[in-house]
């Protein structure tokens, strides 16, 4: 063996003994006793295949006959998994959606932007107008909808007959006209009239016309996809037993707010309430819950893994009294420590393939809904260059088990892991888009980067939104490059908001986490708006409920005092002080802090930060 290949040799153990490490460090006491329990469902949930088909079987031997049953019931595994990642993927608004909903929202409050940009797209010819794709760009996005309206617009209008043009340019214009056909036609030839005479005239004045009906159409299509989202993401909580788990976290959470409202779940995954809600609010639920069923798909890909690697189900088939009252919680922690580890290093491993694949579609259209990339022509190489490490040390430690990266890559762990990367793509496009609201209108009061020793983990940051009457704010991770990308392809610096408050929801020194993200009740409104808040007794319980008063009537004035700046108006006698939410903002890059002056120029803060 050569120097060179030895070197190399060094290098690679190094590596892979670094993400063992790495990965050997977030691995709880409390991550195996949940994964013991996942599994024990997850048998339950198959343990009908595994029973059901044994007395039926036939002609093969009793070795043949537990090979075969097992393969049954860890494929049923496998078909739930992928009936679920169809289900949520083809429900989710992709990026370009989030995108157009945020540019639909501007230019229908902005009708000089829509003139200007009509004026600089009038004269491009029709079949140049659709040549354009959805990218990170706000401002090519807006000429993007007009450009699409106009093409649609024109390509309606080149299909109306020139007799029926001319009828329909009458009725538009004279009144006889119109009473005529209203007495002559049926009420269906009348509708079909009436949106031909849309297209008749000036074709800026049908532009505007047009604009609100395109925008009303767009929203009610993407709103439908939220909703559908959400009701796809209860029924796998629902289906996995784990929906009433948030539904005890929540109202232990307002017991201890002492709020007399018992919340049930399954009312926030209901198609007659969502359908009531904002879609700001329908975005930030999305956000919550797919994060959410993010983590529980972990735990159910890896219970779904172990249980096929450790061939569970054939030690079961082989001997019924051991195993008949489902003993998972009594395995050695050793063992799912190992296996749980394996599961992670699998997930390094599938993301540099994921990496591969998204490098390869970097060109690629944003505006298609979904792609399906094989990965498996992405494994060989990334297969060949951990495969000796994987099994010189999961050898050892899991000796019962086959240890072939690839084939556990493909056989026993993708289908889970795809749904999840669905789920972060889905959330982080949510993200993003309620990010962009927010930096080209306004759409929040308060919202930023979160500053908290763990605020940077790895490439992510976290982002926090108070949005109306929702229960708790709206605390999500993202990464970085995801803002960055945006900010650079805008023109713009890479300087966002901070979050004001964070510090209003912390208990003993630890952050209070988010049971479920859901709109308030008018009862739970209510009671906190009538709370007395009693800074001497139990300052942080103060500053919480506070910031809940906020978030039940959002507005300046109730915006908590203590986090605003003291502004002196007036002068003389009639001086007096105002406060006023004054942002401050950080740099992605460097972490330093900023205000803006009153030419809006960014002024680095020199003193200690105020506090929150």
């Amino acid at each position: 063996m050569s120097t060179k290949i030895k070197i190399e040799r060094v290098i690679k153990i190094k590596a892979f003994e670094n993400m063992l490490q790495q990965e050997k460090s977030k691995i709880s006491k409390g991550k195996i006793k949940s994964t013991k329990r996942m599994i024990d469902f997850l048998f339950r949930v198959i343990a009908p295949i595994v029973y059901r088909d044994m007395d039926k079987i036939k002609g093969i031997s009793e070795e043949e006959k537990v090979s075969r049953i097992a393969y049954i019931a860890e494929t049923a595994i496998q078909n739930i998994l992928r009936k679920y990642l169809n289900q949520v993927t083809y429900s989710f608004p992709t990026e370009a959606d989030t995108h157009l909903l945020n540019v639909y929202q501007e230019l229908a409050y902005d009708r000089n932007r829509r003139k200007e940009i009509y004026n600089k797209v009038k004269d491009m010819p029709t079949d140049k107008l659709e040549k354009k794709k959805i990218d990170n760009n706000f401002k090519r996005n807006e000429e993007f909808i007009v450009r699409q309206i106009l093409y649609l617009y024109r390509t309606k209008l080149e299909q109306i007959p020139q007799d029926d043009y001319r009828i329909a340019k009458n009725y538009k214009n004279s009144k006889n006209m119109r009473k005529k056909a209203e007495e002559l036609l049926s009420k269906e030839e009348l509708e079909m009239l009436k949106q031909e005479v849309k297209l008749v005239g000036k074709e800026d004045q049908n532009f505007e016309d047009l604009f609100p009906e395109f925008r009303r159409v767009f929203l009610e299509e993407i709103r439908k996809q939220y909703i559908n989202t959400l009701i796809e993401i209860g029924n796998i909580l629902r289906g996995f037993g784990l929906i009433h788990d948030y539904e005890d976290r929540e109202n232990n959470r307002l017991r201890e707010l002492n709020i007399d409202e018992k919340i049930n779940i399954d009312d926030y995954f209901n198609r007659e309430y969502l359908q009531n809600i904002p879609i700001q609010t329908l975005m930030a639920m999305n956000i919550f819950w797919s994060n959410r069923l993010t983590k529980e798909m972990d735990e159910i890909n890896n219970a779904s893994f172990i249980l096929k690697d450790m061939s569970f189900i054939e030690k079961i088939l082989k001997d019924k009294k051991r195993y008949n009252k489902f003993p998972f919680k009594n395995l050695p922690d050793k063992d799912i420590e190992a296996e749980l580890l394996k599961t992670a290093l699998l997930s390094e491993i599938s993301q540099m393939c994921v990496d591969d694949v998204y490098k390869d579609l970097e060109n690629d259209n944003i505006n298609e809904t979904v792609k399906k990339v094989d990965l498996k022509k992405y494994l060989p190489s990334i297969v060949a260059e951990y495969q000796q490490e994987y099994s010189d040390y999961f050898n050892s430690r899991t000796p019962m088990t086959t240890n072939i990266l690839g084939d556990d890559i493909v056989n026993k762990y993708i289908t889970g892991k795809n749904f999840v990367y669905n789920l972060y793509t889905h959330k982080n496009s949510n993200v993003l888009a309620l990010v962009e609201s927010c930096l080209t209108r306004d759409a929040i009061q308060n919202w930023g980067y979160i500053e908290e020793d763990t605020s940077s983990v790895g490439n992510f940051i976290i982002l926090g939104f108070d949005i109306p009457n929702l229960n708790m704010p709206l605390r999500i991770h993202i990464p970085k490059k995801y803002i960055k990308e945006y900010l650079l392809a805008n023109d713009m610096e890479n300087i966002i908001p901070v979050y004001k408050g964070n510090d209003d929801f912390r208990k003993d020194g630890e952050s209070v986490k988010t049971p479920a993200l859901i709109p308030m009740t008018p009862a739970e409104k209510e009671q906190i708006r009538s709370m007395k808040t009693d800074g001497k007794n139990d300052v942080q319980k103060s500053m919480y409920l506070e910031h809940l008063k906020y978030l039940a009537d959002i507005k300046i004035e109730t915006f908590p005092q203590r986090l605003k700046t003291p502004r002196v108006i007036g002068k003389g006698k009639k001086q007096k002080v105002k406060y006023v939410l004054e942002k401050e903002y950080i740099n992605l890059d460097t972490n330093r802090t900023y205000r803006k002056d009153k030419d809006g120029s960014y002024v680095e803060i020199q003193s200690q930060k105020e506090e929150r």
